[in-house]
């Protein structure tokens, strides 16, 4: 519940929620000058809501799963302060708090998946997604909320209650990582993860207005059995172009473990001179969205400034989604083939 978080000033008047709103290179030059630190900006139990427990408002982050990350997170980011002050084994995200969404095993943590039936699962491995963003010096520090098995496109389950909007509480803030969406929004996170098979990446970025970005499949090594899904991915969330730019370079790249993982390691430019001559296709509503009217505007100012940047943009227009989407009974037998492996996954945990 937003309004259970809970904001604390500290002796020199700065908050640790207004420094966690900056972009990775301000926060990385504020780190490197001692401006602000690791451990004060990986304290997320002050933005956490005051009640413990779950409650039907919901929230961002358990608290009661939390207790080993935060132990863990506020030893690394002591280190990561080192690393400043000596010069020395700086990581690309070092000291930068970090939320992974609750869908991934971390080997040691909690991973629940949004199933009260696996609220006291504990991974035993940790996933080939998060590897690269685990190790890239940044400092995990809490884990987002997602719906169950993150097959929809809000953010509530019996587990965690409601995510809201931060913007707005009577909205959600999309789904399914919604958790990620809503964390950067508020404050409580500068980088987070999410997944995206048919939109739970880009919804909530959407929803929240942060930048989500869905990596074509292979860019973004995977585990079993989602590697063999081309439409899901793994990437990520932030508040900028730039910085999301910056974690999907870290994320991507090929790897042993997923024959799927696409060769070679892809590089995203962090600026663009121009963007003269691009081709750029868009769908105003796919060919059934209902759109808003404020949507619809804004979609067409930036349009409309992408041409005066000289691309060269072009209107698509979609068929409906019977007669386009000739690939749906496929996908059905995929959504089973899902169904069996959490049905296991859920089994062996209950055993």
């Amino acid at each position: 519940s937003y309004s259970g978080l809970r904001n604390r000033n500290y002796n020199n008047e700065w908050k640790p929620r207004v420094f966690s709103i900056f972009s990775i290179e301000d926060a990385r030059n504020r780190l490197e000058k001692m401006l602000g630190t690791a451990i004060d900006w990986t304290k997320i139990e002050d933005f956490l809501p005051i009640n413990n427990d779950t409650t039907e408002e919901g929230i961002l982050f358990r608290r009661s799963s939390l207790a080993s990350i935060f132990s863990a997170s506020l030893e690394l980011a002591k280190e990561s302060e080192k690393k400043f002050s000596n010069n020395n084994d700086v990581l690309p995200l070092e000291g930068l708090p970090l939320a992974i969404k609750d869908e991934v095993n971390i080997k040691g943590q909690p991973n629940r998946n949004g199933c009260l039936l696996l609220k006291n699962n504990i991974a035993q491995q940790t996933d080939i997604d998060v590897e690269t963003i685990v190790n890239s010096g940044a400092i995990l520090h809490g884990r987002t909320t997602n719906p169950e098995f993150s097959l929809t496109s809000f953010c509530h389950s019996k587990l965690n209650g409601v995510t809201r909007n931060p913007w707005n509480l009577d909205m959600t803030p999309g789904g399914s990582s919604g958790g990620s969406a809503a964390a950067l929004a508020s404050g409580c996170a500068m980088l987070t993860t999410g997944s995206d098979i048919g939109g739970s990446i880009r919804i909530p970025a959407g929803a929240c207005g942060v930048v989500g970005y869905k990596p074509p499949h292979g860019r973004n090594a995977q585990s079993y059995p989602f590697n063999h899904d081309p439409y899901c991915v793994t990437g990520p969330l932030a508040r900028t172009v730039v910085d999301t730019a910056m974690m999907q370079n870290i994320m991507c790249g090929p790897n042993q473990k997923d024959i799927t993982s696409l060769r070679p390691k892809k590089i995203l430019p962090l600026n663009y001179e121009n963007i003269k001559n691009w081709k750029i296709a868009y769908s105003m509503d796919l060919g059934f969205f209902e759109i808003d009217k404020e949507v619809e505007k804004n979609t067409l100012d930036i349009i409309n400034k992408l041409k005066e940047l000289g691309a060269q943009v072009e209107e698509v227009k979609i068929k409906s989604i019977t007669e386009e989407w000739g690939e749906v009974p496929t996908y059905i037998i995929k959504v089973d083939k899902y169904s069996t492996f959490f049905a296991n996954d859920i089994l062996v945990h209950n055993k």
